[in-house]
Formats: C-alpha cells, sequence, structure tokens
C-alpha cells in the first residue's frame, strides 16, 4: 500500500488530542502498516473537509478522504501530524524507498520561511530529524506473502534513493567529487569509475531517475523541477519567464524534448577559433561518437558502440508529411531521412533524431549510470544539496552537503571537484564557494576564494515563439500515436538562416513541428488537437547575467535573461515568425488546418508579429555559457575545464560554452561530460 500523508496540515494539532488518543491511532497505523508493506509516500493537500488532491510528484489527482482512508482507492491515508513519533519514523524509513525527499521538502517549507513557528508543519522538523538520527529497533519487516495486491506503483525509476547516511565523525574521501548528476554529469561520473583504481563520489540534490515514460509537460513544475523563473524581463512586456531543469538523476536530460542534434560544425569551430584548443568540430566530433548508438546512420560522422541509443525519426503522419511538402513548396530541400547531425545541416526538411529506448526517453542517468550502479568504487547520493567547495588557500580539496534530514556533511577529493550543476547550479555553486566577482561577493558577506569576474556572466539562451493551429478531424493524430501527456512521438523541422545572417555563420533559426492532443490547457497550450509550430533564435546577440540572492544556498538565483536587448535577435525571430506563416499558408499544410488558435498577426503585419513577440515568447529551455571557457579576463575556465587560477576545481556542463550551439543543447552537453573524461584521464596519467 501506499501512504498519502497531508502536506498542508489542517489547524487541529496533533498535540492538541488527548496522549492516549494519539497512542491509539500510531498503534492502529503501525498494526496495519505491518499487515500491508507500505510501497511509497505520496503527499495530499486536504481541500475541505473529505476533499483531497493526491500528488505523486507527477500529477494531481482528485480524492475523498474518510479519516484512514483515501477513497476509491482504499490506500491508508494519515495526516502530518500524525508522524513525529519515532516508531513510525523508524518503520517507514526502513520500509518506504521514496521518503527521503519527504523530509526534504519538509526542511525547505521551513528554511524558505514558508510556515510561521507555530505551524504544525513546522513543529514538525526537529522531531522528524531527531528519529532519523536516533532510531528504534522494530526487528525485520513483515513477509510479503499473502498481502493485497498492490495498486500500480509512481513512476517508475531505475534507482531510489539512499536511506539517510550513517553518522560519521570524519569526512569520506574520495579520488573525485561530481557536484550534479545531469546530462554531463552522469556521463562523467561513469567514465571515471571505469578505473576501478578511481574512487567518484557523484553528488544530485534530486532524487532518482524520472519515469522516461512522461513528457516534459507532465514534469515541469512538479518537485523534479527545479523550477526558477526569470526576473521581470524589459523586452518582453516585463514577464517572467519560465526555466524548468530537471531535478533528478539525468537532470535536465530527464526532461527534456528527446531532441538529439548537436549543433552546426561552425559553432565549435568558433569556439576553437576564441582560443580554446581541442574544441573544433574535427576535435569534438570524436567525443560526440563515443557517446552514440546509432543504428540508421553508419558513416564517419556516427558511432555504434556508445551506451546512448539514437533513434531516427517517428511514423509519419499527415501533418509531418504535409510539412516537408510545405518546405519543398517553400524552396527548400525535403528528405524525411535527412540527418541533421552528418555533413549539412542547413536548408533541408526533415526528421529530428532521438533519443530514445523502446520507445521512451533515455537520459543520461539511464544510458550511463544504470550500467555502472554495481561498480564498487562508484558512489551515487540523491537528495544532497551541495552547499559550498572546501578549499585549502586555493586549491579545492573537498565539498560540504546537506543530506535529505538536513545533516552537513563534508567530503573529501583527493584528486578533483568537479562541477556539473548546469548553467544555473555551477555558478551560484561557484559564488557561494567564493568564487566569482568579488565585489558581488562580499556584498553578501562570502569570503573571496577567487576574484573572477566572469562567474554568472554571458548567460545564453535560445528564445522561442509557437505558433499553435487546430488541425482538421482528419489530419488529427490517432490514440496510438499519442505518448502519455498527448505529445506525438517524433517531430519534423528544419535550420535556416535568416536575412540578417552571413553565409558564413550558423543557421539563426531552428523551425520546429510538432503534434500533440492536449488533456488540459497549460503552459499557454490550447486544449485539444494541436499542431505547435515554433521558430527558435538559436544564435541570440544578447546575452544576461545570473547572480545570488543571498549566501543561503536554498534561495534560487536571481536570472536576468535579457532577451532582445540587441535589437537584431527581435528582427531575426521575427523572420522566423514569418516563414511559418509561409509555410502553414502552403498548399501541402492550409489544406489540413481548421484554424489559427491566438493568431500571431491578424494582418499579416511585421509589427504585428512583433508586438506577438515581446507578449507570447517564451524560453526554449537552453540555458548555458554562465562559466565560459576561454582564456580573456570574462573567462572561467581554461580550455581543459579547470577553474582559472585555482587548483583541483573544473567545471564540466553547459555553462562552459562561450557561446551557444544552434540547435538543442542536451547533445552539446553530454558531449562536454565524455571530453572533460577524457580531458582528466589524460591529465592523470601527465
Amino acid at each position: 500500500m501506499y501512504l498519502y500523508v497531508e502536506l498542508w496540515s489542517p489547524k487541529v494539532a496533533w498535540l492538541r488530542l488527548p496522549a492516549e488518543r494519539r497512542q491509539a491511532m500510531v498503534d492502529q497505523l503501525l498494526a496495519e502498516a505491518r499487515e500491508n508493506p507500505v510501497t511509497g509516500v505520496i503527499p495530499v493537500s486536504v481541500k475541505t473537509a473529505g476533499q483531497a488532491v493526491l500528488f505523486d510528484g507527477v500529477k494531481e489527482t482528485p480524492a475523498i478522504i474518510d479519516e484512514t482512508v483515501a477513497r476509491p482507492t482504499g490506500f491508508r491515508y494519515v495526516a502530518a501530524w500524525m508522524v513525529p513519533t519515532l516508531e513510525l519514523i523508524h518503520f517507514f524509513e526502513q520500509r518506504v524507498e521514496n521518503l527521503g525527499w519527504w523530509f526534504e521538502y519538509f526542511d525547505q517549507l521551513n528554511a524558505w520561511g514558508k510556515m510561521k513557528a507555530e505551524d504544525v508543519l513546522g513543529e514538525m522538523v526537529t522531531p522528524v530529524q531527531a528519529a532519523l538520527r536516533k532510531p528504534a529497533a522494530l526487528g525485520p519487516p513483515p513477509p510479503t506473502t499473502g498481502a493485497p495486491a498492490a495498486p500500480p506503483s509512481p513512476p517508475a525509476t531505475e534507482s531510489s534513493p539512499p536511506p539517510p547516511l550513517p553518522a560519521s565523525e570524519g569526512p569520506d574521501e574520495f579520488d573525485y567529487i561530481i557536484v550534479g548528476a545531469g546530462s554531463s554529469g552522469a556521463i562523467l561520473a561513469s567514465r571515471l569509475s571505469e578505473d576501478s583504481g578511481a574512487s567518484v563520489l557523484l553528488l544530485e540534490a534530486g532524487g532518482p531517475e524520472i519515469d522516461p515514460r512522461l513528457d516534459e509537460v507532465q514534469i515541469m513544475g512538479t518537485a523534479m523541477d527545479w523550477g526558477y523563473q526569470t526576473e521581470p524581463e524589459s523586452q518582453l512586456k516585463n514577464r517572467q519567464i519560465a526555466w524548468p531543469r530537471g531535478k533528478a538523476l539525468g537532470g535536465s536530460s530527464a526532461m527534456a524534448g528527446k531532441i538529439y542534434i548537436r549543433g552546426h560544425r561552425l559553432d565549435f569551430d568558433h569556439w576553437r577559433n576564441l582560443g580554446n584548443d581541442g574544441w573544433g568540430y574535427d576535435d569534438v566530433l570524436h567525443s560526440f561518437k563515443s557517446l552514440e548508438n546509432n543504428s540508421t546512420f553508419r558513416d564517419a560522422y556516427h558511432g555504434q558502440q556508445g551506451p546512448l541509443t539514437v533513434e531516427s525519426a517517428a511514423a509519419s503522419s499527415p501533418i509531418k508529411d504535409g510539412f516537408l511538402a510545405a518546405a519543398a513548396a517553400c524552396g527548400f530541400k525535403s528528405d524525411p531521412g535527412w540527418d541533421f547531425n552528418g555533413a549539412q545541416q542547413e536548408n533541408v526538411a526533415g526528421y529530428y533524431q532521438f533519443l530514445e529506448r523502446d520507445g521512451h526517453r533515455l537520459s543520461s542517468a539511464a544510458a550511463f549510470l544504470t550500467p555502472a550502479s554495481g561498480r564498487s568504487n562508484l558512489t551515487v547520493r540523491t537528495h544532497c544539496l551541495t552547499r559550498r567547495v572546501l578549499f585549502e588557500r586555493r586549491r579545492a580539496v573537498g565539498v560540504e552537503y546537506a543530506t535529505s534530514d538536513w545533516q552537513i556533511r563534508t567530503a573529501t577529493a583527493r584528486r578533483e571537484v568537479i562541477l556539473c550543476g548546469g548553467a544555473i547550479g555551477s555558478p551560484q555553486l561557484l559564488m557561494l564557494s567564493g568564487v566569482g566577482p568579488a565585489h558581488h561577493l562580499r556584498r553578501h558577506h562570502i569570503p573571496v576564494v577567487a576574484d573572477l569576474a566572469g562567474v554568472g556572466q554571458n548567460l545564453q539562451d535560445h528564445l522561442q515563439m509557437n505558433v499553435q493551429f487546430r488541425p482538421k478531424v482528419e489530419a488529427t493524430p490517432p490514440d496510438h500515436l499519442l505518448q502519455p501527456g498527448g505529445l506525438v512521438r517524433g517531430s519534423a523541422g528544419l535550420l535556416v538562416r535568416s536575412r540578417y545572417c552571413s553565409g558564413s555563420a550558423s543557421p539563426d533559426l531552428q523551425i520546429f513541428c510538432a503534434e500533440a492532443v492536449v488533456p488540459e490547457s497549460k503552459f499557454h497550450l490550447q486544449p485539444g488537437p494541436l499542431l505547435l509550430v515554433t521558430a527558435s533564435l538559436v544564435t541570440p546577440r544578447s546575452s544576461g547575467r545570473l547572480s545570488l540572492t543571498s549566501k543561503d544556498p536554498l534561495d534560487k538565483p536571481l536570472i536576468h535573461a535579457d532577451y532582445l536587448k540587441d535589437g537584431r535577435d527581435l528582427a531575426v525571430l521575427t523572420d522566423g515568425v514569418t516563414l511559418i506563416r509561409r509555410l502553414m499558408q502552403s498548399t501541402p499544410l492550409a489544406g489540413l488546418i481548421e484554424s489559427e488558435l491566438l493568431p500571431v498577426a491578424p494582418n499579416g503585419s511585421e509589427e504585428e508579429i512583433r508586438e506577438a513577440i515581446r507578449q507570447r515568447a517564451g524560453s526554449n529551455f537552453h540555458p548555458v555559457g554562465t562559466c565560459k571557457m576561454g582564456n580573456d579576463r570574462a573567462a572561467v575556465v581554461d580550455s581543459r575545464l579547470r577553474v582559472r587560477g585555482l587548483q583541483g576545481l573544473r567545471v564540466a556542463d553547459a555553462s562552459i560554452m562561450p557561446t551557444i550551439v544552434n540547435a538543442n543543447t542536451n547533445a552539446a552537453s553530454m558531449m562536454i561530460g565524455e571530453k572533460a573524461a577524457e580531458l582528466i584521464k589524460n591529465d592523470d596519467r601527465g
């Protein structure tokens, strides 16, 4: 059975009940738990007497609460104010795999000041922590033979969060400590632990891997999403733009849109030309190929021996076929078998390649960590928030982190600490550790270890504008093509140059064509059958910055994306939306469309398009660049990813990109993890 726990406790406090009544309720719950093994804890929000909402980490489901039973499911229900009992806590700690994130949630609520001291949940934190540190002996768990059939499990994961760490007098010691198990960190941990003589600690603030069957819309806004947002953006009507980032093993690769596209060769050659030796396209191609297991394309641009399964295209549909035909009608080439990661990227409409296994998303954790999970020299700890890097003079020697029950621990690195927290997490952690702009650190009373002005600067992202259309009935995708969240597997696309892009530069516009049947309005998507055609500005000239809110690691940083700060970006994105209108008005697609939803430009003018962009454009969720690689004064790491002026510390994630690649950034981030492993191993060999 599952234990449904009310996170927002009713006003009737547990402590106000008579002692004998409290004990009777605890005894009853323990007796039932012993008879029916508890397999999960799911929070419940009680709206009114008897009415509740169940939240399984992905979606909310209405339910009826009748004292101790959540009907009609028949699962066990207990209010939060019943929990701070040593016997109960220890019982569930031993048997419930997903308990760690639950206590972390309580701690965060308390730390963020969202509860008053007198609130019942506020009173829970200390007893819960005490119970975890001083468990009572209850004996072995009961046998499961003959137990009632369990209901369907919550989203399946490849691994589970560990129990609270045992108390220790001194710090743990490892050769390498990696902070962040995302697109790059999971790969780096797997590759470094291939050497049985090297011990690796991988710390992840989130929980176990996200169910790969869920699409990004289902995951956004849940406990598996960091839930960042920008500060008000002046060129976007002072709107705050959502920046979801994955908080789990696999990081954002576990919630990304699955498209596998590396970026243009000119992007990587530009990195090399900025002084980053070893990062040109011909250099990084080896790293891309060593990651990849591509069964479709077998040529000099692809690999077949890597852990990362790359699949090509989805089932055709009237809409996708119509998009390719429309591109041909507008003067582009069209090829359903086109390789966007091959010799040429631009001016051909085709189907994007995907990171999938058995039709579901393949994250870096599933591809790399799961196969490595049996290695004795690899330690993976989830629900561990790294608070700062520890230094001896100018050498990184370890990290300080908080466990799921908010115990503060340290771990020592004999060789190196490598930050893989992404474009938000890595610069934030550097600054919390005293590495960053000195004036900013002093403002927050953080001792300065290294004055690096570029930390948090050079923030780049892809701004996108999607246009939504209602397809005709005959063009609506059939149910068997739909994924759980309503999206249709596979999407078509096109990379082109706007009027403002030089022929010697990589294409500055990426077009996506995706189908969906949206069950309910969410993230500005209209419910019902949809055709989403999106223009993404993939070589922005505008850049922003990231800074600390405070020296508390629980405080989210301030994000100033500064979208459209350079007026040329608005002109390019306007060209992209104009191209969408041309495609949709062409004969192959026009006959499949019933209407345009939320029309972008009813009268067809460029000024209408610009105004619609200011009102509706949003992030494509590809932030990079905040610890940029280079040798100028704004650079944070050198071409071997070592933090400038320090020893024993590297950054290896999307934050090191000096300029953003002109496509989805997940593939390039994975390449950075692979490349970092090669650099570290080579440096160790001398």
